[in-house]
């Protein structure tokens, strides 16, 4: 044998006992988290949910995961038989009564997180202020020498109240002031207590001695409306319901309180329980229905122990949980699903023994614990001690029906002992590594072994089978990290680097193929674990998620993060009992409810639970999980083992308050005049568009494990799964009106989970803007009406200027026209007529009865007034009748007066009228017809002209030497016009013209 094989039992009853059965285990805050100061002198929750605590070197004000530190400094003074220390009180209107270093009062207003001081009442100075409480009416103040003020808020009038006074109290040195159920104020002084009734009058005392003064600390009334009072050095004392007074408390018959205690601080929670803070002697709770009395003092070695000893405030929020402050160790912070996990590791057991690394798990018929690790060896935390060497490295533990235990190690083998005796009965596979031991229905073991691949062991006779990459049927690999049955003769068997197979052990064959492969996953799969339900194989790989495989159809369903999963890695897989499945992973652990299909697995069917909730941390190993008889769960990790009753687990049902801490605009915090969580609008101009959210969900036990969702109305379509992020950005947002909304829970199940919500309205720019819009189209407006005035004013001056001209021509021109004219006739009369003179007369006589037709054109043409369609046509009647009626029998011309006052331009009229002429004149010229139709039209914005006669024609292929008609068809081309002529000889000619009107 390579070694002597040693089992360490232990004597660990009250070890284990305490683990199992721990009532109360705590989740420590402190500068570590990032509080100011560990010294903690008092707690407040104000109404949102926001935990406040005041230290000698800050005010911190926490959410559940971070802390925000303001200035402040409080006073921490605590000795045997007295104290002076900083108080924070809520108080009414979304205020926070401050008590800061030397008695000064002041007053947070939580809506603005701005402090001012609160130095007098009617004009009257306050002195050194000890305590204060605030109602609907009145403003309780004491003092740390004058006795009791009381402020009349709503009448204005201020009562003082003095140890000798006409309304007196035990004692001006005040410690605190409380208002019970029945609307009595009691008055705790360094001489007893003074009760006031509900109208502040008829002052009683209690405990009132003045040889031997009660120094009275602390108050709290419990749900049975009994008054429990602290005291410095005097131990507790109660008043019954309807006692006349206050009798010592020391205990119960088996559970007795030391005497003497001196208490800093009173809570009486909703169960009924009294929580005592002490100086120097930790924390004791009292439970009077079972009779029960717990003490908890600081245990370096217990992460769940109380921080310090000296507590000096105790506060319960709305969830039920109590916040204990420490002198020294920050905050302790208890809630009832912190003892959900029972934890072992190395700083719950004795010094001798380390568990560390934790590989394998089993337990016996007695119910002793067997814990395999890495590095440590066997560990049996048992009733019957006893000492036996050990080796250093466990890969599995299996208790089979006999009882006894198998244990496969590391490197050395597999060893089997006697579950009685704990004495080596069989050591077999001399050097191998076994990862993992199955025993099937007749009570033979499966072994899964690194690098042999798997054996089927009999514990009398050894090796009965044995599979591996050679052997027949074959595996795909060597590897085998674990195995399940589904049948009693169908196993599946999970490898390191190959998958999955199915072997039927009963034929040593791989099964027919009924809907999937023997092999499935081969080389893609990393296996870690397996459990199998009715039908549906579970699979954890290393860093594939969870594999829901459906043995009979062979549909694989992938689960990972994507659907709430806390990490890809699934170590191990237990069934709770109650139709879900506990994962072990290397974030925690994961419960899954398993829905009616696997293809339907969300967030919502997932729980989370982190190192937060108690366990031994969130990192956990390949093997180290298992599931008692008694139906218990066992999951190993990298710090010791977790044990819980499924059952019996108490999971709160609370919904999760979550508020918005802080927006931020362009990576810069945004400065408003209200703090973000209380706002409800937020104004925001154009150039603040890139936006990011800060929430929190307000429980510090989910800060780690939290699905926060979050959508922007206006922006987001739907609501979008943050996970454990706590934050949402938006960049480069359009104007305009959003909603933003967040909401927290454990798995997003809760429709109705709370959301916080803050409306945001980015302002557009000023160019957007509808003022700046309608300046624009009134801008606009003016401009096009300036350019209109501008351009009737043009058109005004420019007909004038045309009017003016076709004036001047006509009448300078035109009359010096005339004048050669009638010189010319004058010529002829007097200069004997010769035939060269003669032609040379009629030669000028002509030429200016051209001009003069030229020049009328010209005037006619530049004239303004003759823009319209009724001018045109009217004077090409006149051209045409001038032509025309003495040399064609009929001419006819046809216009539409529903176009007589469309106008043209200047040059378009011209040109039309020209070429109009011209086609008049050819008519004169060479047509000899006798019957000329003349049509004039417009055809949506072309203006149309067509001349018929029934002349002799010509012949349009007959070159010519002529210009008129290239002359017309460049003139109508000038416009993207159109010019056809049709015509043969003897059959007249149709001339056809159009423009575009411009």
């Amino acid at each position: 044998m390579p070694g002597r094989l040693t089992i360490l039992l232990v004597s660990l009853l009250p070890l284990i006992s305490r683990a199992q059965v721990k009532p109360f285990s705590f989740h420590n805050i402190s500068i570590n988290q990032g509080l100011s100061q560990s010294s903690v002198v008092d707690i407040a929750i104000d109404k949102t949910g926001f935990v406040w605590m005041a230290t000698q070197d800050g005010l911190n004000r926490f959410d559940g995961k971070d802390f925000i530190t303001f200035p402040g400094n409080f006073d921490d003074i605590t000795t045997p038989t007295g104290n002076q220390l900083g108080k924070l009180v809520p108080g009414e209107q979304n205020k926070l009564w401050l008590i800061t270093r030397s008695g000064k009062l002041e007053q947070m207003d939580l809506l603005t997180q701005q402090a001012s001081p609160f130095k007098s009442i009617k004009d009257q100075p306050l002195p050194a202020v000890s305590c204060v409480y605030q109602d609907s009416a009145h403003l309780f103040i004491g003092t740390r020498n004058e006795g009791l003020w009381i402020f009349n808020q709503q009448a204005n009038q201020l009562l003082q109240l003095k140890k000798n006074g006409t309304m007196p109290i035990s004692n001006n040195e005040i410690k605190d002031i409380f208002k019970d159920s029945r609307h009595q104020f009691w008055i705790l002084t360094s001489n007893g207590v003074t009760r006031l009734s509900a109208a502040i009058s008829n002052p009683t005392f209690f405990l009132h001695n003045q040889e031997q003064p009660v120094r009275s600390s602390a108050i709290t009334e419990d749900n049975q409306q009994n008054i429990w009072l602290g005291t410095f050095g005097n131990g507790l004392f109660v008043k019954s319901k309807n006692a006349d007074s206050f009798q010592p408390f020391t205990g119960f018959e088996h559970a007795g309180l030391p005497a003497g205690l001196v208490i800093e601080t009173l809570l009486a929670d909703n169960y009924g329980r009294i929580w005592m803070g002490t100086f120097s002697d930790g924390l004791y709770v009292i439970d009077n229905s079972q009779s029960i009395i717990h003490h908890f003092v600081s245990d370096k070695k217990d992460p769940s122990s109380i921080a310090y000893n000296d507590v000096l405030c105790i506060r319960q929020d709305s969830r039920g949980g109590i916040w204990i402050g420490t002198d020294g160790g920050g905050i302790s912070y208890y809630d009832k699903r912190l003892s959900n996990f029972e934890t072992i590791t190395g700083n719950n057991l004795p010094e001798n023994i380390s568990i560390g690394q934790v590989r394998a798990i089993t337990t016996d018929k007695e119910s002793n614990t067997w814990i395999g690790t890495s590095i440590n060896g066997l560990t049996l935390l048992g009733k019957q001690p006893a000492t036996i060497g050990n080796y250093k490295k466990i890969g599995a533990l299996l208790t089979d029906r006999d009882g006894d235990i198998w244990v496969g190690t590391q490197e050395n083998g597999l060893d089997i002992l006697d579950g009685r005796t704990r004495k080596l009965i069989k050591k077999f596979l001399p050097g191998q590594t076994i990862w993992h031991l199955l025993e099937d229905a007749k009570g033979k073991v499966w072994v899964a072994t690194r690098e042999q691949g798997l054996y089927q062991m009999d514990k009398a006779q050894g090796e009965l089978n044995h599979f591996d990459e050679r052997s027949t049927p074959s595996l795909l690999e060597n590897n085998v990290r674990t195995m399940v049955f589904t049948k009693d003769s169908l196993l599946y068997i999970g490898f390191e680097k190959a998958g999955i197979q199915l072997l039927n052990i009963k034929d040593k064959q791989p099964p027919p193929a009924s809907g999937h492969s023997s092999a499935i996953f081969n080389g893609s799969v990393s296996v870690r674990s397996m459990y199998y339900t009715p039908s549906i194989l579970w699979i954890g790989t290393f860093g594939n998620g969870l594999i829901a495989l459906e043995t009979g159809s062979g549909k694989s369903t992938v689960i990972t993060e994507k659907q709430g999963l806390r990490n890809n890695t699934v170590y191990g897989i237990q069934p709770d009992g109650s139709g879900s499945i506990w994962l072990s992973t290397n974030k925690g652990l994961c419960r899954l409810r398993i829905p009616s299909r696997p293809e339907k697995i969300s967030r919502a069917d997932m729980d989370a639970f982190t190192v937060e909730d108690g366990l031994q941390s969130n990192e956990f190993n390949t093997g180290a999980h298992y599931r008692s008889p008694q139906g218990r769960l066992f999951f190993g990790g990298i710090k010791g083992v977790t044990i819980f009753d499924p059952a019996k687990l108490s999971h709160t049902e609370q919904p999760l308050s979550v508020v918005i801490t802080q927006v931020l605009t362009d990576n810069q915090p945004l400065d408003t005049d209200t703090l973000i969580t209380y706002k409800k609008v937020l104004l925001l101009p154009f150039r603040q568009n890139s936006l990011s959210f800060n929430f929190a969900a307000l429980d510090v036990l989910s800060a780690g494990r939290l699905s926060y969702s979050y959508q922007l109305t206006g922006y987001d379509k739907d609501w979008m799964e943050a996970g454990n992020r706590n934050y949402a950005a938006y960049t480069h947002l359009p104007s305009g009106k959003y909603l933003f909304h967040v909401k927290a829970s454990h798995n997003l199940s809760a429709e109705s989970a709370p959301v916080a919500s803050l409306m945001i309205i980015i302002s557009p720019p000023f160019w957007r803007t509808p003022w700046f819009i309608a300046l624009c189209v009134l801008l606009l407006a003016a401009a096009l009406y300036g350019i209109y005035r501008y351009r009737i004013s043009q058109l005004i001056r420019l007909q004038r200027v045309r009017n003016r001209i076709a004036s001047d021509l006509h009448d300078d021109i035109g009359s010096a026209l005339t004048h050669i004219s009638i010189l010319s006739e004058l010529s002829k009369a007097g200069v004997p007529p010769t035939a060269e003179t003669a032609a040379f007369l009629n030669r000028i006589s002509e030429e200016v009865a051209s001009s003069g037709q030229a020049l009328d054109d010209i005037v006619w043409s530049i004239n303004s007034n003759n823009d319209t369609m009724d001018q045109m046509v009217a004077r090409m009647r006149r051209y045409a009748a001038e032509i025309l009626e003495n040399r064609v029998e009929k001419y006819m011309i046809d216009f539409d007066d529903r176009f007589a006052h469309r106008r043209l331009s200047m040059e378009q009229r011209r040109d039309f009228f020209l070429l109009f002429k011209e086609v008049i004149n050819n008519i004169y010229k060479h047509s000899k017809a006798t019957q000329v139709g003349i049509r004039i039209w417009f055809e949506k914005n072309d203006l149309h002209l067509q001349v018929k006669d029934n002349g002799v024609g010509f012949d349009k292929s007959r070159s010519t030497e002529r210009n008129g008609i290239k002359n017309m068809q460049a003139r109508a081309e000038r416009w993207n016009g159109r010019f056809l002529i049709h015509s043969e000889p003897g059959k007249g000619t149709e001339t056809s013209i159009s423009i575009p009107v411009v």
